[in-house]
C-alpha cells in the first residue's frame, strides 16, 4: 500500500487507524510504504506519482521503503517497510489520497504482465531511486526564500522544458504545464500509444490542486511594480489549473473528454478514477490521466508554513525533514513534480 503517509503527526496517527478499521487482523500483514519520505508532497500530482508507484510496484515485485523511519510511534504500528525497499509477492497495490475539504480518494491496481516498453529516462530514474532510498528533498533553488522559515523542498533535479518545448512555447507555460507535458510525452511513448489514429476516442484528464502559482505572483509583482498595462496576455491560460489537461490535449491531437479534477491533495488520483469511469461508460477508448503541481514559490512555501503544515525542525538537514510515521516526524515537505498514465479500455 502507498499510503497517504505526509509525516504530519495527527495525518499518520489517523491513517493508520483507519487502516485498521478496514483491514482488521490483516491490516498487520499490509506493506505499508510512503514515497513521500523521499519525494515530499507534490500536492495535487502526489495522488498520480503514488498511483504511478503502486502500478509498478505490482509490475515489478518489490516495495519502496519509507525512509528516516528512526523512532517508531506507537501509533503507528503497522509495517511501514522502514528504510529499506523489500522484495514481495504483490498481487493487488492500494494508493490513498487525502485532501482539504474532505476529498479522499483510493485507487487499486492489479498485476498485469506487459508485453513490452520501458527504457524511458524519467520513470526508470525515478522508479531506481526510490528503491535506494535516494531522498529527492534539497534546499529549494526556484525562488527567492530570504526571510522565510522554511526554505526546503522537492524540486526536480535539472529540468529543462527546453526538451519538449520551444523556447516560446516554454515562455507562455507555467511549470506545472511544463511538468506535465514531460510526463504526458513520456507515457505515451512508453504505451506505444498512437492517439492520430483514434483522435476523437483518446481524452485527457490532469489533475492539479492549486495550478500555475508562479504565474500568479508573477503577475502580483508585475501589477503593482510596473502597473496594470505590463500584465500578460499570457497570464490567464498560462495560470488556471485545467491548462496542463489542454495543453496535453492540443500537444497529442486528443478530441475525447477534456478536463481538470481539482480536489487539493487528491486531485491526480481523482483525475485517475475519473479517468477510469470515463472509459468504463463508454465515453472514451483512452485516456490519458494524473496529476501535476508546481506551487515550490515563496508564496507557496509562505502559506504552507503559515498553515503550519510543513516541516520546520529540520530545515537545516533536508534529507531527514520527510519522516512519515516516525515519532519525531513534525509536518511534510512541499515537492512539485508530475505523472501521467495511459488508461485504455
Amino acid at each position: 500500500m502507498n499510503a497517504h503517509g505526509t509525516g504530519t503527526p495527527i495525518n499518520d496517527r489517523v491513517e493508520t487507524r483507519a487502516l485498521r478499521t478496514v483491514f482488521g487482523a490483516h491490516a498487520d500483514r499490509l506493506l505499508v510504504s510512503s514515497t513521500k519520505s523521499m519525494l515530499g508532497h507534490m500536492m495535487g500530482a502526489a495522488g498520480a506519482v503514488e498511483a504511478a508507484v503502486a502500478a509498478l510496484v505490482c509490475e515489478r515485485q518489490i516495495v519502496p521503503p519509507t525512509i528516516n523511519y528512526e523512532h517508531p510511534d506507537p501509533e503507528c504500528d503497522l509495517d511501514y517497510v522502514p528504510n529499506t525497499a523489500r522484495e514481495a509477492p504483490v498481487r493487488r497495490a492500494l494508493s490513498t489520497s487525502v485532501g482539504l475539504g474532505g476529498h479522499n480518494s483510493a485507487l487499486v491496481f492489479g498485476r498485469w504482465d506487459p508485453e513490452g516498453g520501458g527504457g524511458e529516462v524519467g520513470r526508470e530514474q525515478s522508479w531506481r531511486a526510490l528503491l535506494a532510498g535516494e531522498n529527492g528533498i534539497r534546499r529549494a533553488t526556484l525562488d527567492d526564500l530570504s526571510g522565510l522559515a522554511v526554505t526546503i523542498a522537492g524540486e526536480v533535479p535539472d529540468f529543462d522544458p527546453g526538451a519538449f518545448l520551444d523556447r516560446r512555447e516554454a515562455r507562455r507555460t507555467d511549470r506545472f504545464v511544463q511538468l506535465a507535458i514531460a510526463a504526458a510525452d513520456e507515457a505515451v511513448a512508453h504505451a506505444g500509444l498512437d492517439v492520430s489514429a483514434v483522435t476523437d476516442r483518446v481524452g485527457v484528464m490532469i489533475g492539479s490542486g492549486i495550478g500555475g502559482l508562479a504565474t500568479i505572483e508573477e503577475g502580483y509583482r508585475t501589477l503593482f511594480e510596473k502597473g496594470p498595462a505590463r500584465i500578460s496576455p499570457f497570464m490567464v491560460p498560462m495560470y488556471i489549473a485545467d491548462m496542463a489537461a489542454g495543453q496535453v490535449s492540443i500537444r497529442h491531437g486528443a478530441r475525447g473528454p477534456n478536463f481538470d479534477t481539482v480536489s487539493a491533495c487528491a486531485s491526480g488520483s481523482d483525475a485517475l478514477g475519473t479517468a477510469f469511469e470515463t472509459i468504463r461508460r463508454g465515453d472514451a477508448d483512452a485516456m490519458l490521466a494524473g496529476g501535476a503541481e508546481a506551487a515550490v514559490t515563496r508564496m507557496g512555501l509562505a502559506a504552507f508554513h503559515a498553515s503550519r503544515a510543513l516541516s520546520t525542525r529540520r530545515d537545516d538537514d533536508p534529507a531527514h525533514a520527510s519522516r512519515p510515521f516516525d515519532r519525531e516526524r513534525d509536518g511534510f515537505v512541499l515537492a512539485e513534480g508530475a505523472a501521467v498514465l495511459v488508461l485504455e479500455e
